[in-house]
């Protein structure tokens, strides 16, 4: 089977040949690898230009986001299925090879992923628990596990990936957590629970671990249900593991914001507890006020309360707590 990869490159000199190398030692061997350097300013495109395979492609553009330049990628791509591989991680040799089995044994499936190891000042197991094969619900299994994809650990069924519009552009944070959501309401999803993928948590640039940019921006995943549950396109099924997964994406958003910003990650907060309470557990809630207290003043203190009682019943009676 042949299958089309892509790795999204920007001023990862010191890593990329690492990645290119890991997809060069796969065990299979038919495939095609589309680099996308996003307007690099450091050696990158020379690093991979060291590589002489007829295999490789590099693609050079301007800067605009590693939404764009994925996104890009895929366009270019020639395989129906497209797997993902960022600058600074790698894969373990095998990892073609049990992606196509897994392609073949869940055929109604449209997003596979793999189980993968963080590398950071320890090593951690992504997803411990025993999950494997076509997966039920998998806002459930995100929030119970840990989510369970990244964006070196997953392949795409091309069409669908440009179906349903591939990763938002011009998004600072969440592109790759919205698009899982979206492959996930359309079709069954997957995921082989062998660890096959490097992910580094301690290079620049890292999703895992990067601070997010001072210009905050509203959630994408939070406008993106709002809009799929209006067209119908989200089954009832999924509507309330759907609003426990986007709760859990916020905290996790609010809490690098506040990490890093205080005051204005602050702001921030309120105004997402005041006018999307629904997605949040309120116990959450009280602990991020608790975080939040001492930059606060007392008439921002005032307000937010006056937000938490107005909306507590609201989120008891949707959310049945």
């Amino acid at each position: 089977m042949f299958i089309s990869i892509v790795i999204p490159l920007y001023n990862k000199a010191e890593y990329v040949a690492r990645a290119i190398q890991s997809v060069l030692n796969q065990n299979h061997e038919n495939f095609e690898l589309i680099i996308v350097d996003d307007g690099s300013t450091d050696n990158s495109a020379k690093e991979v230009k060291k590589f002489k395979d007829s295999r490789i492609t590099l693609i050079q553009q301007k800067n605009k986001g590693v939404s764009a330049a994925r996104n890009r990628g895929v366009y270019e791509a020639h395989s129906e299925w497209v797997a993902f591989l960022d600058a600074d991680d790698e894969w373990m040799r095998d990892f073609l090879s049990i992606i196509i089995k897994g392609i073949h044994n869940y055929s109604a499936v449209r997003i596979i992923g793999v189980n993968s190891i963080l590398k950071g000042d320890n090593e951690k197991v992504l997803v411990s628990e025993n999950i494997n094969g076509i997966v039920k619900d998998f806002f459930k299994a995100s929030v119970e596990n840990g989510c369970l994809y990244l964006s070196s650990s997953i392949t795409i069924h091309r069409k669908t990936f440009l179906a349903i519009g591939g990763f938002p552009i011009g998004v600072p944070v969440g592109e790759d957590t919205d698009l899982w959501a979206r492959l996930a309401w359309t079709a069954p999803v997957a995921f082989i629970n062998k660890k096959l993928v490097f992910y580094y948590t301690q290079t620049s640039g890292n999703t895992v671990t990067s601070n997010y940019p001072v210009k905050f921006s509203y959630p994408v995943i939070l406008q993106t249900y709002k809009q799929w549950k209006k067209i119908g396109k989200i089954e009832k099924q999924y509507e309330q593991s759907s609003k426990i997964f986007i709760g859990h994406a916020i905290l996790y958003y609010l809490n690098n914001i506040l990490n890093k910003n205080g005051n204005r990650g602050f702001c921030l907060f309120i105004l997402l507890l005041r006018f999307q309470f629904t997605f949040l557990n309120p116990h959450n809630c009280l602990e991020m006020i608790r975080r939040c207290l001492p930059d606060a003043g007392i008439k921002i203190t005032f307000k937010i309360f006056c937000s938490l009682v107005y909306n507590y019943s609201k989120f008891k009676r949707i959310n049945k707590v």
